[in-house]
C-alpha cells in the first residue's frame, strides 16, 4: 500500500517539479546566445589565472623550492614567472597563456587584437601584486597590510579601465 501511495504521489508531483527546470529549447537558446557573445565570463577568467599560478608554482617549486626557503626570493621568482606568463608569452603566443589556452580563449583588448605591452605589463604586474601568495610579502614585512590593499585597489580600478 506504501509503495503504490508513493508511486501515484510521484506521478502527481513529477510535472510540477518539472515546471520548475528551463525547457530544452530555452537552454539552447541560452547556449547559442552565449556562444554568439564575445565576452568570457568571469569564472573562466579566474580558473585560467588560477591554472597559470599553479602553473608557476609548480615550475618555482621544482626549480628553486629544494634550495632555498627564503619568503622573499619565492615573491620575486614568482613576479617574474607572472611576467613571463602574462606579459612575454601573450607576446610571443597571440593573446595566449597556459590558462587561457586550456580554457580556449584569449587576452584581447576591445579591438580583439592583442593587448599592447603597456597593457598587458601592467596586468601581469597587477596580477602578481593581487595574487593568493602575495600574503607571503604582507608576512615578510615588505608591505603593510594598509598598502597591500591601497595597491589592490587601485590595481583593480585601471585595470577594469585598460584590460
Amino acid at each position: 500500500m506504501l509503495n503504490s501511495s508513493g508511486a501515484l504521489f510521484g506521478y502527481w508531483i513529477g510535472p510540477i517539479i518539472l515546471a520548475l527546470f528551463p525547457s530544452k529549447k530555452t537552454l539552447l537558446a541560452k547556449t547559442a546566445k552565449i556562444r554568439q557573445s564575445e565576452r568570457v565570463p568571469p569564472l573562466s577568467q579566474l580558473l585560467a589565472v588560477w591554472v597559470d599560478y599553479f602553473a608557476i608554482q609548480a615550475v618555482l617549486f621544482v626549480t628553486i623550492g629544494f634550495f632555498t626557503t627564503n619568503e622573499l626570493i619565492e615573491m620575486l621568482c614568482t613576479t617574474v614567472g607572472f611576467l613571463l606568463v602574462y606579459f612575454a608569452l601573450p607576446l610571443l603566443c597571440g593573446g595566449k597563456t597556459i590558462g587561457t589556452n586550456l580554457l580556449r580563449f584569449k587576452l584581447a583588448d576591445p579591438q580583439g587584437e592583442t593587448p599592447s605591452r603597456k597593457a598587458l605589463l601592467f596586468c601581469a604586474f597587477s596580477l602578481s601584486v593581487n595574487k593568493p601568495g602575495l600574503i607571503n610579502g604582507e608576512r615578510s614585512g615588505i608591505l603593510s597590510h594598509k598598502k597591500v590593499g591601497q595597491l589592490r585597489r587601485r590595481s583593480r580600478d585601471v585595470c577594469k579601465k585598460r584590460c
